[in-house]
């Protein structure tokens, strides 16, 4: 009975929010996505779903499907002619007031990891990006989900940021005192749950279908603990509660319990899902066999 109760104030406070289906005909599944992956086009199989396209999305779904030749060769020109680069809709993020020097440097005695520390600081002032769909062009796509505060990507080949490797990036960051990055970041966070009812695994649309271990109202705790900012909880509590909800609601499973006189459940983390990821995790390699 506790559990129908919790599921029914779940979809009060959900209420009308955004789609959550992976439904784009370049980015999430169909023919196109198929046939640039099944070629091995681009030597990287998460490139292509990273790229924004040049044109309306109908006016390339229309061209592609026009293609009577699907050869490697063809594809990677039309992709050429219809993409941007990766990345293109995400631009580099300036730091003001960075601090080299940290407070917290001058609690580490031994040199080596000292320098150690002092050069993974460094490395947010490298990793801060910021979307920005202004350059898109009219009914032109993107894969990023909207976000409308700055953000930490891991690096490398990534232009989105990621649910629980963003709470491994705020424990330095607050430990460095980069504070605005780190309200940045839980902003985005917060912003999803509005959206969605719960944080996608990470900033893209093939990644709607799953969450990641729920790490926000953590993330909020540690943020408020080394800033100070106990206005920012007061602000957020309820979105809080609603990424609870949908845990509550979507992940749960009644559980024999050692108590026969009350109810258990357990949250569990899984995702339901008969279609492989969009989005190789991997890059794909071209390995020899013996």
């Amino acid at each position: 009975m506790r559990l129908e109760i919790i599921q029914l104030l779940f979809t009060l406070v959900v209420g009308a929010q955004k789609s959550t289906e992976c439904n784009s005909p370049l980015y999430c599944d169909g023919k196109f996505l198929k046939a640039v992956q099944m070629n091995q086009v681009l030597k990287d199989g998460k490139e292509i779903v990273d790229r924004a396209t040049k044109r309306p999305v109908a006016d390339v779904v229309k061209a592609f499907g026009a293609l009577t030749d699907m050869s490697k060769e063809t594809l990677k020109k039309f992709i050429e002619e219809n993409f941007h680069e990766a990345g293109h809709e995400v631009d580099k993020v300036e730091l003001k007031n960075f601090e080299d020097n940290p407070a917290f440097l001058d609690h580490v005695n031994d040199p080596i990891f000292k320098g150690f520390a002092k050069q993974i600081h460094k490395l947010w002032s490298t990793l801060i990006f910021r979307a920005n769909t202004t350059k898109l062009c009219k009914g032109c796509v993107s894969s990023l989900l909207n976000a409308n505060h700055n953000f930490i990507v891991p690096g490398g080949r990534f232009r989105e940021f990621y649910y629980w490797d963003s709470y491994f990036a705020l424990e330095g960051l607050n430990q460095g005192g980069v504070f605005d990055v780190s309200r940045d970041m839980i902003l985005n966070l917060l912003d999803f749950v509005k959206d969605y009812g719960f944080v996608p695994n990470g900033a893209s649309i093939y990644f709607l279908n799953r969450s990641q271990p729920p790490l926000l109202t953590q993330m909020v705790k540690q943020y408020v603990k080394a800033s100070k900012d106990e206005a920012f909880i007061k602000e957020h509590i309820r979105t809080l509660d609603k990424e609870y909800h949908y845990w509550v609601n979507h992940h749960s499973v009644k559980v024999d319990c050692p108590d026969d006189k009350q109810d258990c459940f357990l949250t569990r983390y899984v995702v339901n899902n008969t279609r492989p990821a969009p989005s190789p995790t991997v890059r794909m390699l071209k390995l020899p066999f013996h």
